[in-house]
């Protein structure tokens, strides 16, 4: 369409085949320099040869399909490999001694730590890699100490639970710091959050409703700071902290059934109409199925046996249509300086 220059096209086509390309271009014409007229950008023609990419952009648009294609090929054998050891494992793992379990579990989880650490800096598919294996090395943490735990000692199993998010929270936190990436950012968010509920728990909080209205809380939090955003990247902990607020409210809802359900809809229909706000189309997805999940459960509770709770249900479609349509036509008129919302592409 005459938007890109050769040159920007083979810039942009060689970053996103993971090999970025940044060419030195020739200064601009400068009026009154050199008898110059009126300042001109570099046209791809007026360009030295030696400043372009090697790559043109017939040549570039396969590298980025192949980068994308041997990605997903080497996640799809990784997954075989992961699925094969643990069915070994699966036959002879109570055979296996503690310290031999240890070594099975920690040395993998020391070298995907390592290996992630290595690729931290690359961009593209291999920045994508280290932080898949940085999150294994989170999840394997948490193996770790959850075998030490349970057949290391005598712990009981909430102590086992708290003591085990409490390993793994500043290790999924350090991760974020080393890499800020979504996988590190939405496991900082689960195993706080978490840390926080078990040792709550731990405590002597025995009531559901009230850690619930805790976790709450914590997912507001991060769903308030991602709009900020105070942490990168702003998608990640808008869904993390939407989940989180969901899962308290759940929690909730199983002491205390309609107050906790109600709690989930009042919620909802908030984010969806702040989904109009910000012309989101990822607020208006999550209300929309908090609501289409609690809703019916409310509806019924408050109208057993009768025909109102399906005419409710009738006229709450009824608003999320207009609604979803509402987004729609603000996103096609708003302004391109507002709060993007769409996820970069390494998420």
């Amino acid at each position: 369409a005459g938007l890109l220059s050769d040159d920007q096209a083979g810039r942009i086509l060689a970053f996103e085949g993971g090999t970025p390309a940044r060419p030195a271009l020739p200064e601009p014409l400068v009026p009154g320099r050199d008898g110059a007229g009126p300042a001109a950008a570099p046209s791809s023609a007026a360009l030295p040869s030696a400043a372009l990419p090697a790559t043109t952009p017939a040549a570039a648009a396969p590298v980025g399909r192949t980068a994308l294609a041997v990605e997903v090929v080497a996640y799809l054998g990784a997954a075989l490999i992961v699925a094969a050891v643990l069915a070994i494992l699966g036959r002879t793992w109570e055979d296996v001694p503690l310290v031999g379990r240890l070594v099975l579990v920690g040395v993998p989880t020391a070298a995907a730590g390592a290996a992630g650490w290595f690729l931290r800096p690359h961009a593209g598919p291999l920045g994508r890699l280290a932080s898949v294996l940085w999150l294994l090395s989170v999840g394997g943490t948490a193996a770790v100490v959850a075998l030490v735990c349970a057949d290391g000692t005598d712990v009981a199993p909430d102590a086992a639970a708290t003591i085990t998010l409490g390993v793994t929270a500043p290790v999924a936190v350090l991760a974020y710091v080393g890499q800020r990436r979504p996988l590190q950012l939405l496991a900082m968010v689960g195993t706080t959050t978490g840390l926080v509920a078990s040792a709550m728990h731990l405590a002597g909080a025995e009531s559901a409703g009230v850690i619930g209205i805790v976790v709450v809380a914590l997912g507001l939090g991060w769903f308030a700071q991602a709009r900020v955003p105070l942490l990168e990247p702003a998608l990640a902990g808008t869904v993390a902290g939407l989940v989180a607020a969901y899962a308290g409210a759940q929690a909730v809802s199983s002491q205390w059934a309609v107050p906790g359900t109600a709690l989930v809809v009042l919620g909802a229909v908030g984010l969806m109409a702040l989904s109009i706000a910000d012309h989101s189309t990822l607020e208006l997805l999550m209300g929309a199925v908090a609501l289409f999940t609690s809703l019916p459960r409310l509806l019924f509770e408050w109208f057993p046996n009768s025909v109102g709770a399906p005419l409710a249900l009738l006229v709450c479609g009824v608003v999320l249509v207009l609604v979803a349509l509402r987004v729609a036509a603000t996103r096609r008129g708003a302004d391109t300086g507002g709060r993007p919302m769409s996820p970069p592409a390494d998420s």
